[in-house]
């Protein structure tokens, strides 16, 4: 199951994005669990993906 992507996670001042809860994030084939606290930077791959750019395109 999805999480609302959007709620989970806000956008820092540095572009960066901060995940404010845990959720379960599906991005193409794979399901990402994400706790509270980690943070994405675009170019930085977790998990085989850019999160960060991800973000960019996905949330409101």
């Amino acid at each position: 199951m999805q999480d609302n992507v959007s709620s989970a996670f806000r956008l820092g001042p540095a572009g960066s994005w901060i995940c404010v809860r845990s959720a379960t994030v599906t991005i193409g084939n794979r399901i990402m669990q994400v706790e509270s606290g980690m943070m994405f930077t675009r170019g930085v791959r977790f998990m085989g993906v850019d999160v960060a750019a991800w973000l960019d395109k996905n949330t409101d």
